[in-house]
């Protein structure tokens, strides 16, 4: 890669991490925008869940924005590295809910791989260099 390359990765990163380029995070959305029905046969409430109410403390968000500014840092230096191109504004929303959901522990990382690979199969170092650096800078463990 090269510099203005890395250099455009640590921008794109940073960008997508500041609140003021990110909307808040539905971590409940995994892509599928499609399915807007209820299962009514439980006796449980089918009333949705607010987006409001499942999103990220400021405390939380802001450790998980220095971490992703972190692993930014690290690709930067990581000449293997294959930046994904993102094409539209869903796919950054998708990408950055997935990272923090594997950043929250929300999922393993053989799912954040699995997932990763279904919607960018040629970037499988891509997504292990994120899971082994979430595992460098840690998690929400302890909040």
């Amino acid at each position: 890669m090269t510099q203005s390359t890395n250099s455009a990765l640590v921008l794109t990163l940073s960008c997508l991490l500041l609140s003021a380029c990110t909307p808040a995070i539905d971590m409940h959305n995994t892509g599928n925008t499609s399915n807007t029905s209820y299962n009514t046969t439980h006796t449980q409430s089918t009333t949705p869940i607010p987006t409001s109410d499942l999103q990220p403390t400021p405390a939380k968000m802001a450790i998980y924005k220095k971490t992703m500014n972190s692993i930014g840092e690290d690709i930067e230096n990581d000449m293997e590295y294959e930046r994904i191109e993102f094409a539209t504004a869903d796919e950054k929303k998708w990408f950055r809910t997935l990272t923090y959901r594997l950043w929250d522990r929300q999922m393993t990382r053989h799912q954040f791989l699995a997932e990763g690979l279904a919607k960018y199969p040629s970037h499988s170092y891509e997504f292990q260099f994120i899971i082994n650096h979430f595992t460098q800078y840690g998690s929400t463990e302890g909040l």
